[in-house]
């Protein structure tokens, strides 16, 4: 679910992994000018409860790339929130 314009939307995207199905489930609300250039992930504490940080990379609709960072136990879900703190970044 995300805020779009104050009202939560409810998304659902399939891919062929975790950011390519929140890719295209962003394309719904019109978030379709990003292109996804690369993203790299690593633990960042020990054992089995570790968290994991994603950092991301986009292309701007200018052409300029654009870095985002998400941290979280899930590493589907710091990917995700990657995506989005990039987002956010170029929309600010």
């Amino acid at each position: 679910m995300v805020i779009d314009d104050r009202d939560e939307v409810v998304l659902s995207g399939i891919g062929n992994g975790p950011i390519d199905a929140f890719f295209n489930a962003i394309k719904a609300v019109g978030l379709d000018k990003y292109e996804f250039i690369s993203y790299s992930q690593h633990a960042i504490s020990q054992g089995s409860d570790s968290k994991a940080v994603s950092y991301i990379e986009l292309k701007k609709p200018d052409g300029k790339n654009i870095f985002g960072i998400g941290i979280d136990s899930n590493v589907n879900v710091a990917s995700v929130l990657g995506v989005l703190n990039a987002i956010n970044r170029a929309e600010a």
